[in-house]
């Protein structure tokens, strides 16, 4: 719906209404925490960047998350390209919550150009994913900017 501003020289002036912050294609991003973030119909999807790798974490709006499945039961693909996506480990060896992409070398590229980022869970067909990437290319950037933003500030301040 368009908006009819107060004239201007006498002349009407009609205006789009404000969009959202963020389009479809675009992800949020978080400096802080060097991740993106992109919500789809029933929960959010979330990539960061950790020591060199990507990884990814899904929330459904029941609080259902990722985590909550075996690793076997997932099948990560980006445009029909299988991705081999590993549970992550603390520190300690204990499973975490999130799963591993790959390193960012790999993965990166796949999602900067890639279209689709698909998400089956084998036992669970009603949690399946299929999220349009948007603009992975500028997501991507955004996480290596970070990453080595924080890394330089990690070796300045010991």
């Amino acid at each position: 719906a368009l908006v009819l501003l107060p004239s201007i020289f006498g002349a009407d002036v009609l205006a789009a209404p404000q969009r959202a912050a963020t389009s479809a294609n675009n992800w949020q991003e978080d400096f802080r925490r060097c991740l993106i973030r992109k919500p789809f119909d029933g929960g959010t999807v979330t990539i960061y960047t950790t020591d060199g790798s990507l990884e990814i974490d899904v929330l459904w709006t029941d609080d259902t998350a990722l985590d909550g499945f075996k690793a076997a039961e997932i099948r990560a693909e980006i445009d029909q390209k299988q991705i081999e996506m590993q549970p992550r480990k603390g520190d300690a060896g204990e499973t975490v919550y999130a799963y591993e992409l790959g390193s960012f070398a790999m993965v990166a590229p796949l999602l900067s150009n890639g279209r689709w980022l698909a998400l089956s869970l084998a036992d669970h067909p009603e949690r399946n994913l299929r999220l349009s990437i948007g603009n992975g290319r500028k997501a991507m950037g955004f996480l290596k900017k970070c990453h080595d933003y924080w890394e330089k500030w990690r070796k300045r301040h010991p």
